[in-house]
C-alpha cells in the first residue's frame, strides 16, 4: 500500500476518532468501538489496521482491520484507551 495513502488513512482515523461511538451494553461489561475509515476524498479504505491500546499498558488490548466498506468493530473492556503512537 502506498505510504501516502496509509498516512492519509491513519490521519483520517485519528481526526475522526473522537466521533467514533463507544457504547456499553446493559447485558455485557464490554464496550463496542466501531467506525469507518475514509481518505481525504471520503472514499472508504479496506484493510487498514485498527489498534486499541490501554493507557495503562504497552500491549494492544484489541486490534482488527477495516472491512471492504471501510468499517471496523472492536469489543473492549471499559476503560481508557489511547492511540498507540500517541
Amino acid at each position: 500500500m502506498n505510504t501516502t495513502l496509509l498516512r492519509t488513512a491513519l490521519l483520517s482515523f485519528v481526526l475522526f476518532a473522537p466521533s467514533l461511538s463507544i457504547q456499553a451494553q446493559n447485558s455485557s461489561p464490554d464496550a463496542h468501538l466501531s467506525g469507518r475509515v475514509t481518505d481525504a476524498s471520503g472514499y472508504t479504505i479496506a484493510g487498514v489496521g485498527i489498534i486499541a491500546q490501554s493507557q495503562d499498558s504497552a500491549i494492544p488490548a484489541a486490534s482488527t482491520s477495516t472491512a471492504a466498506d471501510g468499517t471496523f468493530n472492536l469489543i473492549l473492556t471499559p476503560g481508557r484507551y489511547r492511540h498507540p503512537d500517541a
